[in-house]
């Protein structure tokens, strides 16, 4: 009983160092991933608009392309910026450019 004790102890007295560590490498791996990957969009009037992931990790290229199904321009606004939490902002090719352009930078520099 004695020795469960202790390594009970043991195991929450350094709870917090690993819980720290453990975050520091979840943090640098998403900085890593972030600073790799562009998200890229081919967005359309109608659904479905298509995003484009690009990105490079160990020497090796990925691409990912989806199609996000959005009955309103909010919906795909907040894709891109839940996108970009793990992606740069890349290119946005949108019909009538100038005016869905604008709303797209002004949204995910928010």
């Amino acid at each position: 009983m004695l020795k469960f004790l202790k390594k009970l102890l043991w195991i929450v007295k350094n709870y917090d160092y690993h819980r720290a560590l453990l975050g520091d490498r979840v943090t640098e791996a998403t900085n890593i991933i972030r600073e790799r990957t562009e998200v890229h969009a081919d967005i359309h009037l109608k659904s479905p608009s298509q995003v484009i992931t690009i990105g490079r990790y160990h020497g090796r290229d990925f691409v990912n392309i989806y199609e996000v199904e959005t009955k309103e321009f909010e919906g795909l606004i907040e894709h891109l910026k839940r996108a970009t939490r793990y992606a740069k902002p890349g290119r946005f090719d949108a019909p009538l450019w100038p005016m869905v352009h604008a709303v797209i930078d002004k949204e995910l520099k928010q």
